[in-house]
């Protein structure tokens, strides 16, 4: 369409395969943090479960960012984590752990969006000699 060619990428495959560790190490770290999360709101779960949540975290993730009509898939990834715990969890489970997930992943978001603003803060990011360079 703008007549340019596009030039295929050399990526070594050690590189691909390393970032796909980090992949599966981050969503290892999602599970686990997700079954921390419910022993610490006093859910009795098992850790045989950690694969359901780790499951239903990511998937309802995904589905989520691939809402269109929600922002931030808001809702919808409440609904699809509660549909998947409620088949293999506890209905206590089932029902908290969704409204938990969102308020934590909230609290992060809130937390780093802070420290991002002392960041810029500190490094002079929105002083007028800034807006000058």
């Amino acid at each position: 369409y703008f007549n340019k060619d596009i030039q295929a990428l050399y990526v070594p495959r050690i590189l691909l395969i390393g970032v796909q560790m980090i992949y599966l190490i981050h969503w290892a770290c999602i599970g686990l943090g997700g079954y921390f999360l419910a022993q610490g709101i006093g859910l009795e779960i098992s850790f045989t479960h950690f694969y359901t949540i780790l499951a239903s975290m990511s998937l309802s993730w995904v589905i989520g960012y691939m809402s269109i009509i929600s922002p931030g898939g808001l809702g919808v990834r409440e609904s699809v984590m509660y549909l998947m715990l409620n088949h293999t969890a506890s209905a206590q489970t089932a029902f908290l752990m969704p409204i938990a997930t969102r308020l934590l992943y909230m609290l992060v978001e809130l937390l780093l969006g802070f420290a991002g603003l002392l960041l810029a803060v500190k490094c002079r990011f929105f002083s007028e000699t800034a807006s000058n360079k």
